[in-house]
């Protein structure tokens, strides 16, 4: 009987070494899978951030007469919430003529995700009244 017993205790030790190796390579795996979720929260959340911010500005924007849109255009800013959220983020908008109409394209770029483009196409009945 004690012959079989140290037979015995070669096995459970192998048991211990594969079952330590098992648990370390699913840790290993599940932090890795917790790490990278995490961090596409924080791209999500901030690209979320980023459209409301163009989406915002577009809306005042789209609702200015073609002058006061062309000096808006100029001091266009991100706003302070922004500033603090999105790392150097820019805002750059465009007034675009061709046969779709007059259009404002803004765009929203900053260093850690990727740029954010939105179009608004301006009223023609106001600036035709503008142009009386």
């Amino acid at each position: 009987m004690v012959i079989a017993t140290n037979r015995r205790a070669g096995v459970s030790l192998l048991e211990c070494i594969v079952a330590a190796t098992v648990l370390t390579t699913v840790l290993s795996v599940v932090t890795s899978v917790v790490f990278r979720v995490g961090r596409l929260w924080t791209d999500t959340a901030h690209q979320r951030l980023a459209i409301q911010e163009v989406s915002n500005q577009l809306e005042i924007l789209s609702q200015l007469s073609p002058t006061e849109l062309s000096a808006a255009l100029e001091d266009l800013q991100v706003s302070s919430a922004i500033r603090q959220s999105l790392y150097d983020a820019k805002l750059v908008g465009v007034v675009k003529q061709d046969e779709f109409g007059d259009r404002v394209e803004l765009e929203l770029t900053y260093p850690a995700g990727r740029p954010v483009r939105l179009t608004a196409w301006l009223d023609v009945q106001t600036a035709a009244r503008e142009a009386r």
